[in-house]
């Protein structure tokens, strides 16, 4: 399984477990789990939490840092952390899509974010909208119980960054098109490593003309900023260079041709027409 971490590999632990390569979001789920059990994570979450507020530590208190008003089950709670990572990605608020005359359409529409099962799809016309990894899982799942699946795709289809003024702040999985778990993972470590001073951050001047470089780079290319996280194949390039600042190992070469295989045969797939027997009466976008 390309998406497991490093120190523990995805292993089928029961007969009634997915062991295919591309296994079904439970499967997912249940390696999730499995991983937070291993290593007793869950005694660290605190669950049912609302972190209401978060902002720049008062100079008063001490070393920098931040300070958090939390909520959990409605008890009030503040805080005073030295660091801060945002680990929330880009999948938190669903974005649909603007279709004219959507409010006179009779049937319902969905956002991918809010799928859960299939069931309630049974014997509809089902469009599709879109062509990334979620929505080809859920085009699977659905076939089992709809009526018909159509697909309608228009395409085929420094992230982690620590500024030099803030170094207690740090995001984890904004970068999008790549295989998340391990590049979680590379960030967590390189994060880890920054706060605790064994990797040295470049200057601001040097990270700011990398990010001017960057961008640069983009509008000569025609790349819009709303992909200036997209990474695509230049991934594994990202995901070396953080092995190699904290002497970790970088992609293993199956990892990559496994990612690199699956976008040939999507690509092979093409753009879908659509011809519909029937009016749809379910669209996720």
């Amino acid at each position: 399984m390309g998406f497991s971490v490093s120190d523990f590999p995805f292993v089928v632990r029961s007969d009634s477990r997915d062991p295919r390569s591309f296994p079904s979001h439970g499967e997912v789920l249940a390696y999730l789990q499995d991983f937070a059990k291993e290593f007793e994570i869950e005694e660290m979450i605190r669950f049912e939490t609302t972190v209401v507020r978060v902002a720049p530590a008062k100079e008063e208190s001490g070393n920098g840092g931040f300070e958090s008003t939390e909520k959990e089950k409605k008890v009030g709670r503040d805080e005073i952390y030295d660091a801060l990572v945002v680990c929330n990605g880009h999948y938190t608020e669903p974005l649909l899509a603007e279709i004219p005359g959507i409010s006179s359409w009779p049937g319902k529409e969905m956002h991918s974010h809010n799928y859960r099962i299939p069931e309630p799809f049974k014997d509809l016309v089902v469009v599709r909208i879109g062509n990334a990894a979620s929505a080809e899982d859920i085009s699977r799942d659905i076939a089992r119980a709809a009526k018909e699946v159509h697909v309608a795709s228009g395409s085929n289809a420094a992230d982690t960054y620590i500024k030099q003024a803030a170094p207690w702040l740090s995001f984890i999985g904004i970068a999008w098109k790549v295989v998340p778990f391990p590049m979680f993972e590379l960030q967590s470590n390189w994060i880890a490593g920054a706060l605790s001073g064994r990797i040295t951050l470049p200057s601001e001047e040097d990270m700011m003309v990398e990010i001017e470089t960057l961008y640069a780079t983009h509008e000569a290319q025609g790349i819009p900023k709303r992909y200036t996280h997209h990474l695509g194949i230049t991934q594994f390039e990202y995901k070396n260079w953080l092995a190699s600042q904290f002497g970790c190992s970088g992609t293993e070469e199956w990892r990559k041709e496994t990612y690199l295989t699956t976008g040939v045969r999507k690509r092979r797939i093409g753009k879908s027409s659509l011809c519909f027997s029937s009016l749809p009466r379910f669209l996720f976008v």
